[in-house]
């Protein structure tokens, strides 16, 4: 059986959607990547996968926000969570695409890559994409999966990178970055993804209730990770600055 029969045209994106549906249930855990992010982005903000505006929603106190996402259902969702919010914007667009290009003239302080750098085809253009539209002082903020954390559930369906630490600097400074950052985040979340390993041998989806019962660990995985710094975890958050000319 080929990957094609297995997943037919369209059924990655359908699953996909399927899934951010569901991991919406994890309002705790999303709070938390927000409160990491929110002071590092500045007052002008560009959100490239924005999904269904899990993040979108929760990106708050902006001058503007701009989320940005390469298919239609999802901006239809991320636009009804940001609804009422006159300085959010979402667009359909592909940060590979070279038109991508022409929001350098909207002057972003930030521009982050909330899960979504992991299934972008061509990592290193889209980061080079990313340098190209944040202003000179700006930086790019990312949080993506960890390798060597268990590769189940949609990672198989998709062909989902896992980065190493020191593969994702590189890519950040090949890309022009400087001042790069790359952390370790969410120590707990490798046992939880170890436990959650049977059942996602058997289904490429999580339901929204075993999401919300991993969401019940989240006070626990920030006093863990604020203890312990820590020395491994489930997603690397890495920033990285645009310098001046």
């Amino acid at each position: 059986m080929t990957d094609a029969d297995r997943h037919p045209p369209g059924e990655p994106d359908r699953l996909l959607l399927e899934d951010l549906e569901a991991i919406a249930a994890m309002r705790r855990y999303y709070r938390w990547k927000a409160d990491r992010v929110l002071p590092l982005l500045g007052p002008r903000v560009l959100e490239v996968g924005c999904g269904t505006g899990l993040m979108l929603q929760r990106l708050t106190g902006c001058e503007r926000v701009l989320g940005i996402d390469r298919l239609p259902a999802c901006l239809e969702r991320a636009r009804t969570a940001v609804a009422g919010r006159p300085e959010v914007e979402t667009r359909l667009l592909d940060v590979l695409d070279d038109r991508f290009l022409d929001l350098r003239s909207e002057g972003f302080d930030g521009v982050l890559f909330a899960n979504s750098l992991e299934l972008v085809v061509d990592d290193a253009k889209a980061l080079r994409h990313a340098a190209a539209v944040v202003k000179p002082g700006g930086r790019v903020v990312i949080f993506t999966w960890a390798l060597g954390t268990p590769s189940v559930g949609l990672q198989p369906t998709y062909g989902l990178r896992g980065y190493r630490p020191e593969t994702l600097s590189s890519l950040l400074t090949a890309a022009g970055f400087v001042q790069v950052r790359v952390r370790w985040m969410n120590l707990v979340g490798v046992l939880a993804w170890w436990l959650d390993r049977p059942a996602l041998e058997r289904s490429p989806l999580m339901t929204a209730a075993a999401f919300a019962r991993r969401d019940r660990m989240v006070p626990l995985a920030r006093l863990v990770d604020a203890v312990t710094g820590p020395p491994r975890g489930r997603i690397l958050f890495a920033t990285a600055v645009r310098p001046a000319p």
